[in-house]
This record gives C-alpha cells, sequence and structure tokens, in this order.
C-alpha cells in the first residue's frame, strides 16, 4: 500500500472554549502580483461560547496578513502585510458571518500564506487562525 503525497494540518482545541473560531479563506486568491489589490470573501463562524461583539472599545476584529511564518499572533514577527477589519454584526456561538475584504499584497514576490485570525481589541488574540498558500509573481 501507500502514503498519500497531500497532507494537511488543522488547530485542534480540546474542551469547551469561550472565544473559538473557525475560518472559510477559500476564497482568498492563490496567485497574486506585486502590491496587488484583490476583494475575497472570508466566512467567520463562531465556535466558542461567548458572542463577539462587533462594536465598541473591545470589539471582535479580523486580521488577514501575508506570511512567511505560520502560527497567528505567535508569529507576528514574519508578517508582511498586515490588514485588520470590523465585524458587520454581532455573532452569537455557532452563527456565522461573512466578510467582503480588499487587501494589497506585498511588494515581493514569492511562496506565501495569507493568515487569518480574530482579536478581541485591546484584549487578547484568538488561539485559533488559518491560513492559505499563495505566490506573490
Amino acid at each position: 500500500q501507500f502514503w498519500f503525497q497531500q497532507w494537511d494540518w488543522s488547530q485542534v482545541s480540546v474542551g469547551s472554549l469561550a472565544w473559538g473560531a473557525n475560518y472559510n479563506l477559500c476564497g482568498a486568491p492563490r496567485s497574486w502580483t506585486a502590491a496587488q489589490s484583490q476583494t475575497f470573501q472570508v466566512t467567520l463562524t463562531n465556535g466558542g461560547s461567548e458572542t463577539w461583539p462587533a462594536t465598541g472599545t473591545n470589539s471582535v476584529r479580523l486580521n488577514l496578513h501575508f506570511t512567511s511564518r505560520q502560527g497567528g499572533s505567535a508569529a507576528m514577527a514574519g508578517w508582511l502585510v498586515s490588514y485588520s477589519f470590523p465585524l458587520a454584526v454581532d455573532v452569537a456561538p455557532g452563527a456565522s458571518v461573512t466578510l467582503t475584504v480588499t487587501i494589497a499584497g506585498p511588494t515581493s514576490p514569492g511562496r506565501m500564506e495569507i493568515e487569518g485570525t480574530l482579536f478581541k481589541n485591546h484584549e487578547f488574540w484568538f488561539q485559533q487562525w488559518q491560513g492559505v498558500s499563495i505566490t506573490v509573481a
């Protein structure tokens, strides 16, 4: 028999999370030219037990960044370009929200990731993050 050559990883959390998130970045373009702006949709699902507030000082926001290293906010030193977006509405546990975002890619070419992670403004970064591999020409 054989092992498939393709593989992928996934972050897993065990137990009940107050602030958990699932990300769908399937709409992110996989090919970019240097400094090109592109628009796509990101769907976020509240996987925790707390409602995400969309407004106020401590609102939850989406951060999208181009990175040379996976790892969410713990790998921030590898972020090349970073953008933050407010949520359109409060998101209850189990509910989803879809954001249409426009971001410009980095000016340097290469293979990298667009990674998404949420943060509660002025408080903390969510532990979960998700990335997709892209190429900048």
